[in-house]
């Protein structure tokens, strides 16, 4: 099914129009779960950038299906854990998520990553000093962290290119 097709059905559904075949029901809670529940497929391969928790990643995971396979990538080492976690203790029924301590950039390398205080869901590659003055923190945590380009991943790892790609990153 091509992706524009997918985006068809989706801005139908979201006007209130039935759509042919119907799919398993998923709890929708959000509009972008909405959105992605209208996109993604049994089946299909998705990449998640800035997994964060991966409350995303195992929604994806939910509308993948056992045959389907998420990728999820989240670099700050904190988060990645809680991520792990997460993931490990939810349902075995749904597609397989591949946790990724890497982000993605434009080519590989080792970026420093600031963490406001408290807020590691708000990590930014900014200059500290920005990110102080835009989240009104007094102190900000600095992490190297390591990125990677998405075809180094995909050439270096043999999973398939994804059919869709989550992005929420700066």
């Amino acid at each position: 099914m091509s992706l524009v097709y997918r985006i068809k059905r989706c801005f139908k559904e979201l006007v209130g129009q039935k759509q042919w075949p119907l799919v398993r029901p998923v709890p929708v809670i959000t509009r972008d779960d909405f959105f992605l529940a209208c996109l993604i497929r049994p089946n299909d391969v998705v990449y998640d950038i800035g997994a964060n928790h991966g409350s995303l990643a195992s929604f994806i995971a939910d509308r993948c299906g056992v045959n389907g396979k998420v990728v999820a990538f989240e670099p700050v080492w904190r988060t990645y854990e809680r991520m792990c976690e997460r993931l490990q203790a939810e349902s075995l029924s749904r597609a397989p998520i591949i946790t990724v301590p890497l982000g993605l950039s434009d080519q590989p390398e080792i970026v420093d990553i600031h963490l406001p205080d408290g807020l590691d869901a708000l990590a930014s590659i900014a200059p500290a000093d920005q990110v102080n003055k835009v989240h009104a923190s007094t102190h900000t945590r600095s992490l190297h962290c390591g990125v990677i380009t998405l075809d180094l991943f995909v050439n270096t790892t043999g999973i398939q290119q994804p059919q869709v790609v989550k992005i929420d990153v700066e």
